[in-house]
């Protein structure tokens, strides 16, 4: 029974250091396991389910943290567009088309794993019989 605690506790460190952006080596040395047991622990499907919603979360304040800074950075941006100076003017259009695109880029990115997610949990409820 101690075992499972242990795990439980282990899992808990391994997901928020692999989360975190730590690599598999670095996560069981935090730890303080082998790195081919962290292994081991990413390919069950369920950790693996685990992880993915840490990641979700670390991303969901991150982006939450950042986007009044993003509205404001747009607002300059979109002022500078009625600048007199043309190359201003051109230079803002240009930033905004690059943040249009990296905004894009980003929802499809969440919209993949959202769907990398969905199978895993999927393929977790299959193999456990759920």
């Amino acid at each position: 029974m101690e075992t499972m605690g242990r795990r439980a506790r282990y899992d808990e460190t391994l997901i928020a250091a692999l989360a975190a952006g730590h690599t598999q080596g670095e996560a069981a040395k935090l730890v303080g396991v082998h790195r081919r047991t962290v292994q081991r622990r990413v390919h069950d499907p369920l950790f693996r389910a685990q992880l993915d919603d840490a990641k979700r979360e670390i991303v969901s304040q991150t982006s939450a943290s950042v986007s009044d800074a993003i509205t404001a950075v747009v607002g300059t941006l979109k002022a500078l567009l009625a600048d007199q100076n043309p190359c201003v003017r051109l230079k803002a259009a240009a930033q905004l088309d690059e943040m249009a695109g990296r905004y894009r880029d980003a929802d499809l990115a969440e919209r993949v794993f959202t769907l990398e997610q969905q199978h895993v949990r999927e393929s977790a409820a299959w193999a456990h019989g759920a």
